[in-house]
């Protein structure tokens, strides 16, 4: 975990201090870590603190005697008049999943009991904060367990039948990002009404991923294209330890998202704090890479830049991911949401 977290020169806690591609360049307001563990727990560890994370000793300890699959790692940069205090700090974790999120909805104050009315019972019984981002979390569970009971309805074969395993994680995994998708619209149809908009908008199909089935979108939803000056910020990542899906998306100018990129390879590592991604090859003399061995999700490159080594996700995409080398970078349309 250190050569992710503490290690580099890039690492998530030096960009804690000095974040490279916002304006605000400290995040201090606590941090959080949870990993799997497979074999040994279905749920993942999480370990929290509100301090800042380059003044944990106790991160630094950890981090140095972890190894995972799958790690996911923020440090948080409170919204204004947000607590600080451990239930507020990322990643989310309920179950098997772990949620973590950059941005914010607008008007968060004002929709915010909205979203609550939004929720199951059970959704609402696991928010435990006060943060916009958990509220996403719940949205995105009552989602995903809505999705997933359909499939159980449809094919009950495909939840029981371990030489199924492969189309049942492929299956997960476009539950997953469904019910990203979903969580998007809701965020936009649910601010709709506390925000300007343009008079004249079109409708939108509602197939707004591409390579997704046409209906991953609830029907009642009500889509208009046009600008909008306000701004959600919805850069998500979800994982089970092995699909993780990814959003870069906000509702206002696509300049304005929050930074995201990816990188793949076959090796990451650390030397006197400069980190690098090694890539295998077929055949020396072309260009094609071996099968994949790790997928890196970050809101800077964790190398340097010249090094071209991370990707930056387009605005208004997700990321799709079951397991490496099953990779897939998705569409959404631009769009906004006019409340009638």
């Amino acid at each position: 975990m250190s050569e992710f977290i503490t290690d580099p020169d890039h690492s998530i806690i030096k960009q804690s201090l000095r974040a490279d591609e916002v304006t605000v360049q400290i995040n201090g307001d606590g941090f959080g870590v949870a990993w799997y563990v497979p074999g040994v727990a279905v749920r993942p560890a999480a370990f929290k603190e509100i301090t800042p994370a380059w003044n944990s000793h106790n991160l630094l300890e950890l981090a140095d005697v972890t190894t995972s699959p799958c790690i996911l790692a923020h440090v948080r940069l409170a919204s204004t008049g947000s607590l600080i205090q451990q239930s507020n700090c990322h990643p989310f974790v309920h179950d098997k999943f772990s949620f973590m999120h950059n941005g914010g909805v607008c008007k968060f104050s004002e929709v915010k009991l909205d979203f609550i009315n939004k929720m199951s019972k059970k959704a609402f019984s696991i928010v435990q904060g006060s943060t916009d981002s958990e509220h996403l979390f719940g949205l995105w569970l009552d989602s995903f367990w809505k999705y997933e009971g359909e499939a159980k309805a449809g094919d009950p074969d495909l939840f029981t039948n371990t030489d199924r395993e492969g189309e049942r994680k492929e299956e997960r995994a476009k539950m997953m990002a469904r019910a990203l998708v979903t969580l998007i619209h809701t965020v936009g149809y649910t601010t709709a009404k506390y925000r300007p908009f343009h008079k004249d908008s079109n409708p939108l199909p509602k197939t707004l991923v591409h390579g997704l089935e046409e209906g991953h979108v609830d029907k009642d939803l009500d889509l208009d294209t046009g600008d909008d000056d306000s701004l959600s910020l919805l850069n998500i990542v979800v994982t089970d330890g092995e699909v993780i899906v990814a959003s870069r998306f906000t509702f206002g100018h696509l300049e304005e998202a929050h930074t995201l990129f990816y990188c793949r390879g076959h090796e990451y590592r650390v030397k006197d704090g400069k980190s690098r991604i090694e890539y295998t090859r077929n055949n020396p003399d072309d260009n094609k890479h071996s099968p994949d061995e790790l997928i890196i999700i970050s809101s800077e490159p964790l190398t340097e830049k010249h090094a071209g080594d991370f990707v930056s996700v387009p605005p208004n995409h997700i990321i799709i991911t079951r397991g490496v080398p099953h990779f897939g970078l998705a569409t959404l349309c631009g769009i906004s949401y006019r409340f009638q």
